[in-house]
């Protein structure tokens, strides 16, 4: 029984890549026309824990490319790149205790925010690698995330080793990459490797004594981060991250994880569900948490969820509950 997974079907957080769209519009970009050529207009790209098709950001640094020459962009964004900015799962490794308890964290939830990544952690000695690789195939805007990558692994272990900082060694996947001059400090030493198996920086293990970020908070509580597996969570994650439901449609859908809709709904079917199942299920867990918003109509409410219109929304949710939406709102609790 051949089954969909996120590995067939990556997706990627947008706080993975919206730095890069942020720091397009400071620089007098309009990013319009480029988010709709890469059809991530569809998605609420404020909300950094939101997931996208990886090849629709590969494809949004295409386009930049293409349209704005990249190559002197990246050199801004490296400077302006932050780990701790990323998401919680960038937050939670940017104030880890030390470089050894962000490392294993890294390698633990290497999947977190780009479903298709890998990471690997390696003491040798007085030598320690942090790797990561992507299972994808090579393509176009690939080699532009594996780059976006390592500025944010950089990033991590400067906050530990201090801006002057540099690594023993480089490794890249990608077979070209910007000029490092920008990313590492005058003088460095460092050895640098294209076109490697695996992204990695290698370093002094010395270095994993090294307090994280220095901020005051020690003491951080463990998080559960969420790591798409199954297909119906892939198809439930591009929902939630959808704007107002434009995702909630079968030929949509299979268009972004590259399957015919025939063949997304057998695979559906043999995991015991449907896609109309799905959205529909998807649709009342989030009226749920919107209807407690009291300053959302119930024309917004019904908009989010991909509805024609409110009638259409309260019959569903009728259905669901046994009443109506206005119904069940004004039997919360204050």
């Amino acid at each position: 029984m051949l089954q969909l997974t996120a590995t067939d079907a990556p997706l990627v957080q947008a706080g993975f890549f919206k730095p890069v769209v942020e720091t397009l519009e400071s620089a007098g970009v309009s990013t319009f026309t480029l988010l709709r050529q890469a059809s991530l207009h569809r998605f609420d790209l404020s909300v950094t824990e939101n997931y996208v098709p990886v090849k629709l950001m590969y494809r949004l640094f295409d386009k930049i490319k293409c349209s704005e020459g990249i190559d002197d962009f990246f050199k801004v964004f490296a400077r302006q790149v932050k780990l701790q900015s990323l998401s919680d799962w960038g937050e939670t490794l940017a104030i880890a205790p030390d470089v050894l308890s962000a490392c294993q964290i890294a390698v633990e939830f290497d999947n977190v925010v780009q479903t298709h990544e890998r990471m690997h952690f390696k003491i040798n000695g007085p030598v320690s690698r942090l790797s990561q690789y992507y299972q994808d195939q090579p393509q176009a805007g690939r080699d532009y995330a594996v780059y976006l990558n390592f500025c944010l692994m950089l990033n991590g272990f400067k906050l530990a080793g201090g801006p002057g900082w540099y690594p023993l060694e480089i490794h890249l996947q990608s077979h070209e990459a910007p000029s490092f001059d920008y990313l590492l400090p005058p003088g460095y030493q460092t050895k640098i490797y294209l076109g490697q198996p695996m992204t990695s920086v290698v370093f002094p293990t010395s270095l994993l004594s090294r307090a994280m970020l220095a901020d005051g908070r020690r003491e951080v509580g463990r998080k559960e981060f969420i790591k798409p597996q199954s297909l119906n969570q892939i198809i439930e994650l591009l929902m939630a991250s959808s704007l107002n439901g434009q995702v909630a449609h079968l030929e949509t859908v299979s268009e972004m994880l590259e399957v015919s809709p025939r063949t997304l709904r057998r695979r559906l079917a043999e995991q015991g569900t449907s896609f109309s199942r799905l959205v529909d299920q998807w649709r009342f867990k989030t009226c749920l948490g919107l209807l407690e918003q009291e300053n959302l109509l119930l024309l917004e409410i019904s908009e989010r969820l991909g509805y024609a219109n409110v009638p259409n929304f309260e019959r569903a949710f009728k259905r669901w509950t046994g009443q109506t939406p206005g119904t069940y709102r004004d039997g919360l609790p204050n």
